[in-house]
């Protein structure tokens, strides 16, 4: 019996266990097989996820007609960046500089420190933007959100413990159900009391992945040189499985490359790190990373001040959205955004943050999550492991504050200056299909006023003479494209269907926000 002897039911099965250049292969060989393939919209729909490194969302309602409309029609927007719709969202209280843009969610803390405002960001130009308030009985120092994993909110609050001398702070964990602002019935500690400190408000880093939560917190240019300290906690059950004391000034941020594997930038030795969440809080501890990774050298007398990372989405071990398909976590280009400054006394912290310079490195979570698990035993220094799979850009003259500028495999940006001189925005995406098509369709290497498009498949070098003592060049391909208007945003921010640009007042107050949809 040959292939077409099946029934068509069983050789759609059958070529949906391919990928999608064999499945034009097999178009090649039979004129069945092709009028098989380009009609089925099953084949049709697992060619567009593949295409846009997507994942199927089984909880969808929609047909499979409609949700494959949906994904070409948004990956024609993005292609060439041209919004479906734009809509402005006021912003009436005052913010603090918390924030977070997550599963169509834009949340904002409030100056008073004891609200959380957020409002669910529109798929349609006929949706009504409300802003809803959770309200929390503690000062407010950050928060974590899972909303499509496990409709959770996690806030980290901060309170003076009376009679205490010197002041002693009590740091705290809160967890809400995000979409009634109640105590998440999943939590069995509505709060857990997670350390004391001589100091109100430490820096926070905070991330929640499966039943693993991953604090940080840190204290910058603080001159006691307070330790930093990482807890890890089974968040459902309120259970410590991993803690660490580092030298001030070492961790501040973390990314989830797994449940069970976090990534944590180590800013006094320049390096990544890749430690394993025991499987349970009874487990034995790790002692030290699993394997490191050197960043590039520096050249004598400056020092890295600053790493921020975010990968977006986070692996997930389910999925309560709507939304029929979503970036694949694993595909997700992770950003790092790195401040080197002159190593001098924090007396001299203005001059530091005049004459440093801004770098920015992206990396997919699926490359560092290979170099994981080839798990070297010796720290691998960056000319070894880093430009193959990286791709290095000066961000001087960028907005860096807004870390909330990935989702999937593409990142936007504006120029820091665009409010008094505007400017247009720029999507950078590093799914190599996006490449492909590109140099298919005959962008350069440079834009034009035909295209808006440019793509960069060669090896750049960041100029090493101010910074590093190495030679940082990479190479990980990507494509570009210019929005057609000028903006005066502040800032840009990106989730997985818009873009989102932000207006602050002279004092730095975010004020509105316009949404560029794209689907």
């Amino acid at each position: 019996m040959e292939i077409l002897d099946l029934p068509t039911e069983l050789i759609v099965r059958i070529c949906l266990q391919l990928d999608p250049p064999d499945l034009l292969s097999c178009q090649l060989t039979s004129k069945i097989l092709q009028d098989i393939i380009q009609r089925s919209v099953i084949i049709q729909y697992h060619c567009a996820l593949n295409a846009v490194s997507a994942d199927d969302n089984p909880n969808c309602s929609l047909s499979l007609s409609e949700r494959l409309a949906l994904l070409r029609r948004g990956s024609e927007a993005w292609k060439t960046l041209e919004p479906n719709f734009i809509q402005t969202i006021p912003v009436a209280h005052d913010p603090s500089g918390i924030y977070d843009l997550t599963g169509g969610i834009y949340l904002l803390g409030n100056y008073a420190r004891l609200e959380l405002h957020y409002v669910q960001l529109p798929s349609s130009p006929e949706e009504k933007n409300v802003w809803r308030t959770i309200n929390v009985d503690r000062r407010v120092i950050d928060m974590g959100l899972s909303v499509y994993e496990h409709d959770l909110l996690v806030v980290v609050t901060t309170s003076l413990i009376f009679g205490t001398t010197p002041e002693t702070y009590q740091i705290c964990l809160v967890f809400f159900k995000f979409s009634t602002g109640e105590p998440h019935p999943l939590a069995r500690e509505p709060r857990i009391s997670v350390t004391t400190s001589l100091f109100e408000r430490p820096a926070v880093g905070i991330e929640i992945v499966g039943e693993n939560l991953v604090l940080i917190l840190a204290h910058y240019n603080n001159p006691s040189r307070p330790d930093d300290r990482v807890f890890i906690y089974e968040w459902k059950t309120g259970r410590l499985k991993m803690s660490l004391v580092a030298q001030y000034h070492t961790y501040s941020g973390l990314i989830f490359l797994s449940e069970s594997v976090v990534l944590f930038p180590n800013t006094q030795n320049g390096t990544l790190e890749f430690w394993e969440i025991p499987s349970s809080p009874g487990s034995v501890t790790p002692l030290c990373p699993r394997c490191v990774i050197s960043l590039p050298q520096l050249v004598p007398g400056e020092m890295i001040s600053s790493i921020s990372c975010r990968g977006e989405p986070n692996p997930m071990g389910g999925n309560r959205s709507t939304r029929p398909f979503h970036p694949s976590a694993n595909d997700a280009i992770v950003i790092f955004n790195m401040r080197v400054q002159p190593r001098v006394g924090m007396q001299h912290h203005l001059a530091m943050m005049q004459f440093g310079h801004t770098f920015t490195f992206l990396i997919h979570r699926s490359s560092l999550f290979k170099l994981f698990r080839a798990a070297p035993s010796t720290t691998v220094p960056w000319h070894q492991w880093g430009p193959n799979i990286s791709r290095w850009l000066p961000a001087d003259g960028l907005p860096t504050r807004w870390i909330t500028t990935t989702s999937g495999q593409r990142c936007v940006s504006i120029m820091e200056d665009a409010p008094s001189s505007p400017s247009q925005y720029y999507l950078f995406d590093f799914n190599p299909h996006s490449v492909r098509v590109a140099q298919m369709e005959g962008a350069k290497a440079y834009m034009t006023e035909e295209d808006r498009r440019m793509v960069c498949t060669s090896s750049t070098t960041i100029d090493p003479a101010f910074a590093f003592a190495e030679e940082v060049s990479s190479r990980l391909p990507y494509v570009v494209t210019e929005s057609k208007g000028h903006y005066a945003f502040d800032g840009v921010l990106l989730d997985e269907e818009r873009i989102l640009g932000i207006y602050t007042d002279p004092l730095d107050r975010i004020r509105a926000v316009e949404v560029h949809y794209f689907g």
